[in-house]
């Protein structure tokens, strides 16, 4: 797969199935999150679907822990529907449920 550097301001598009990922305004979490509808994987809270090629804008970078080799990397997101949410994503699921041009679809 051929990756693309990605900017805050630009939009990507979620390749997943429809209703195969969340956003989740989580009860124990403060902050709406991206989870993928995975066999034990579960937040409690109330839970949003994505749908397939819908549009999200990034809006900003997390890195944590980067002080040590083992960082990670938090992509905050808002989808772009009225009323859009804004979520948090992990680096490794933004690379596989996201891409940057509808072309790659």
């Amino acid at each position: 797969m051929k990756t693309k550097e990605v900017n805050k301001g630009d939009t990507i598009y979620y390749v997943g199935k429809s209703g195969n990922a969340f956003i989740v305004a989580g009860i124990d979490v403060h902050k709406n999150i991206f989870v993928p509808n995975k066999t034990g994987m579960f937040i409690k809270g109330e839970k949003f679907p994505l749908i397939k090629h819908e549009k999200f804008s990034i809006v900003s970078f997390e890195i944590i822990g980067k002080e040590t080799k083992n960082y990670s990397v938090n992509i905050v997101l808002t989808r772009m529907i009225s009323g859009g949410q804004t979520f948090i994503v992990s680096q490794d699921n933004l690379y596989k449920y996201f891409a940057v041009g509808e072309s790659q679809f």
